[in-house]
């Protein structure tokens, strides 16, 4: 019972912003329509999961692992443009190469319907932190305060991360 309301909550809390998504979506700057690309992305291994609710099928393992993916290279969109400087740029396109290399190599190993790969989800965060704070770094570099914009979309995402 409680696995299952547990499940219930889930499937909201990533619909809700879909919903609100499309009622919002003429106000859309182009983070808002990439962080509103990954919760619809989000949406489908919860709704796979709602209607099959077995984690052992091929299906629900296939859409979380391409939301797996997807998520990596919409966040790659998403923190392309933000960061500044040679180094920074060169760590980040280093992170996006090694992803993907990583990411074929997987692939060559197990088909995505196999099992869930929580080690690309390992990454995936990994990277998201190395990100995360080389933005960080470069705002307290700018000045000793650590100035974010509030009122961007980037902001609260960066945030929720």
């Amino acid at each position: 019972m409680l696995t299952s309301s547990i499940h219930f909550i889930s499937i909201w809390i990533v619909l809700l912003p879909v919903v609100a998504g499309i009622i919002r979506v003429q106000k859309f700057d182009l983070d808002a329509w990439i962080i509103w690309l990954l919760v619809i992305f989000a949406s489908f291994p919860q709704l796979v999961h709602y209607y099959i609710n077995d984690v052992q099928h091929p299906l629900e393992k296939l859409s979380y692992n391409v939301y797996t993916y997807a998520e990596f290279i919409l966040l790659s969109f998403l923190f392309s443009n933000k960061l500044t400087g040679k180094i920074r740029k060169l760590i980040f396109r280093i992170t996006v190469g090694a992803y993907i290399v990583i990411l074929v190599a997987r692939l060559l190993i197990s088909s995505p319907d196999n099992s869930f790969d929580n080690t690309l989800v390992s990454i995936n965060n990994y990277f998201y932190a190395i990100w995360i704070l080389m933005i960080i770094r470069e705002q307290f570099e700018k000045s000793e305060i650590i100035s974010l914009d509030y009122y961007s979309s980037f902001f609260w995402y960066m945030l929720g991360i």
